[in-house]
């Protein structure tokens, strides 16, 4: 068992979007749950405390230099998949590597369901994954409207969270519903205008690099149409 407790962070430098959005979800769940904030840093350290570098495999190719032939004992990923290697040794390296931004979010999902945490620590078993996705569409439908019974009484940042942890178990696209595609055009227990909530989700989901869908059916009676 490996303890990451004191762990830092180490990212490529100038990087941005989703991958960027990738570690700060990293970051932010970890210390939801242990109360931990890992540092992070640009650079690969040598004060014997654990690494957990992350990033794709082209912004890292710089960083990872002196870990590449043991990555490459695993096969490389396809599209929107990553490899992960855990190294016990005086200074624990923790690589995790994307095909692309996707990929490094899904590798950090994998990574956060193989922790054994709590308030105050952060330990692993030692692992090595190689994982692409088996289906190029993963999706998933996110109506807000009175039908669900559930989501029409959720806030924005309620809704953030579920489509965090979708995209955190391999979700790549998320389907929403414009306003009047219910039997009701409003909800008692909505919070945000139906409108500006689709706004926010395609923004919202757009932040994580996911595709975003509308489904918009024909709204039209038999005669209008």
């Amino acid at each position: 068992m490996l303890d990451i407790s004191n762990a830092t962070v180490v990212i490529p430098k100038g990087i941005s979007g989703p991958e960027l959005k990738a570690i700060s979800v990293l970051i932010e769940e970890i210390k939801k749950r242990t109360g931990i904030e890992l540092p992070v840093v640009e650079e690969l350290s040598e004060n014997n405390n654990p690494m957990i570098v992350v990033g794709t495999e082209e912004s890292l190719k710089e960083l990872i230099k002196p870990y590449t032939s043991l990555l490459d004992t695993l096969e490389k990923p396809g599209k929107e998949g990553y490899r992960i290697l855990v190294k016990e040794d005086k200074q624990p390296v923790i690589l995790i590597a994307g095909a692309d931004s996707r990929g490094v979010l899904y590798g950090i999902g994998k990574f956060l369901r193989r922790l054994i945490w709590d308030r105050g620590y952060i330990k692993i078993e030692p692992f090595s994954i190689s994982s692409t996705p088996k289906y190029s569409v993963r999706g998933h439908q996110l109506g807000y409207r009175p039908k669900t019974n559930a989501y029409d009484a959720w806030s924005v940042e309620q809704f953030e969270q579920y489509i965090r942890e979708l995209a955190l178990f391999g979700a790549n696209s998320i389907e929403i519903l414009p306003p009047r595609t219910d039997d009701d055009p409003t909800s008692p227990h909505m919070k945000v205008d139906p409108l500006e909530m689709m706004i926010k989700l395609s923004e919202i989901i757009d932040s994580y690099g996911l595709d975003v869908w509308i489904w918009y059916p024909n709204m039209f009676s038999e005669e209008e149409y």
